[in-house]
C-alpha cells in the first residue's frame, strides 16, 4: 500500500531587503504569489503651477521580488495624487534610463533658466556651444560640438583646435570636464 501524495507547498524564502528599503516591505507580503515589494520614496514634488492638471510627482526606488528570485530595481514615478502607500507607477525606469532622464531635465532647466556664471563639472556630452572649456591650454570658448554616438565620444572645437577632420578636444561621453557658462537672461 502506498501513501497518498502530499500537495507540494512552496516554503517562503526570506530574501534580504536591499540596503535602501524603507522597511515597509512586509505590508506587501499578504499576496498569495509569494511576492515581496520593496520601496523607498526619494522625493515628492508638488507642482506650483498645475499646468498638466497633476498635483505633483512622487519618485521612489522600488524592487519586486518573486518567491525565491530577487527582482530588478527601478526608479518609479507617480504623477497626480496618491492614495496611501500603495499605488501603481506611471513610469518605471532602469537606473541607467533614470540618469539619462535626470541629465535631460537638467539640460532643459538650464535652457529655461540659465545657471549662474561659474565653473561647472559636467559630462562631455553636455558641453554646449558658447561654453568656455578648460583645456591644457587654458579656458577656450567652444564654437562647435560633434557627437559620435557609435563611438561614445564627443569633440569640442575652439579657435585653437578647429580642424574638423583631425582636431578638436576629444573626450568620452562620460568623462567630466570643467566649463564656464555665461548667464543669458
Amino acid at each position: 500500500m502506498t501513501a497518498p501524495a502530499l500537495p507540494k507547498v512552496n516554503a517562503p524564502v526570506d530574501l534580504p531587503c536591499p540596503d535602501w528599503c524603507g522597511g515597509n516591505c512586509d505590508d506587501w507580503t499578504g499576496s498569495d504569489d509569494g511576492s515581496r515589494y520593496h520601496a523607498v520614496r526619494q522625493i515628492s514634488i508638488e507642482s506650483a503651477e498645475a499646468y498638466s492638471g497633476h498635483k505633483g510627482i512622487d519618485i521612489s526606488t522600488t524592487r519586486l521580488d518573486m518567491e525565491d528570485e530577487i527582482g530588478d530595481t527601478f526608479v518609479t514615478m507617480v504623477t497626480g495624487t496618491t492614495n496611501g502607500p500603495h499605488h501603481m507607477a506611471d513610469w518605471a525606469l532602469t537606473p541607467t534610463d533614470a540618469r539619462r532622464l535626470a541629465a535631460a531635465l537638467l539640460n532643459a532647466a538650464d535652457v529655461a533658466d540659465a545657471p549662474p556664471t561659474g565653473e561647472l563639472s559636467i559630462r562631455t556630452q553636455f558641453v554646449q556651444i558658447g561654453d568656455e572649456l578648460l583645456t591644457p591650454d587654458g579656458w577656450q570658448t567652444v564654437y562647435m560640438v560633434l557627437i559620435d554616438a557609435q563611438s561614445g565620444h564627443a569633440a569640442a572645437f575652439t579657435p585653437e583646435k578647429n580642424d574638423t577632420d583631425t582636431d578638436g578636444w576629444h573626450f568620452p561621453f562620460d568623462e567630466r570636464v570643467w566649463v564656464r557658462r555665461a548667464v543669458i537672461r
